[in-house]
């Protein structure tokens, strides 16, 4: 008797083992992925080997900053729902977050109803072109999704 219920002891705690590595495992992949879309590939691969530096310097950098034009005038359209305001532009930046890890491109920061991008940094361009192509194409892809979200959301624009 005694012996059933040690194994049954042992079991349930490699049962509950197995799942708190589970859950461990998840929260991990979790964090690498947020640390993944917050970093520059770079600096994440610097920091997972040890190898951190207190500052980095990049050259043959583009930046591309955007604005909602009129959105000031959308939000006093909208002032009786504030949320028609946050629901535009988080579907235009989650869109425009898309579309930068398709290119390649790095979000910095939003601030309020701005966007700001630019290339992948590398303290190296093998080529210095590609950066500028890239903000380049993500810049024609905003311009899309703008357009089409304009429609959606009965803005139009200036």
């Amino acid at each position: 008797m005694l012996q059933l219920k040690v194994l049954q002891d042992l079991k349930r705690y490699q049962l509950q083992r197995g799942e708190d590595l589970r859950m461990v495992e998840k929260e991990h992949a979790e964090c690498d992925s947020l640390l993944n879309s917050l970093l520059p590939k770079e600096v994440l691969l610097s920091m997972q080997s040890n190898n951190l530096k207190l500052a980095y310097t990049y050259r043959d950098m583009t930046m591309l900053f955007a604005d909602i034009v009129g959105f000031t005038g959308y939000c006093n359209k909208h002032k009786d729902n504030p949320s028609d305001a946050v629901r535009l532009v988080t579907h235009l930046f989650a869109s425009f977050d898309d579309c930068c890890k398709v290119l390649g491109a790095y979000k910095v920061c939003t601030i309020g109803d701005a966007y700001l991008a630019v290339n992948e940094p590398k303290t190296q361009h093998d080529d210095r072109i590609l950066g500028a192509l890239v903000l380049l194409h993500l810049a024609m892809a905003m311009l899309r999704i703008i357009v089409k979200v304009r429609d959606e959301v009965d803005h139009e624009g200036p």
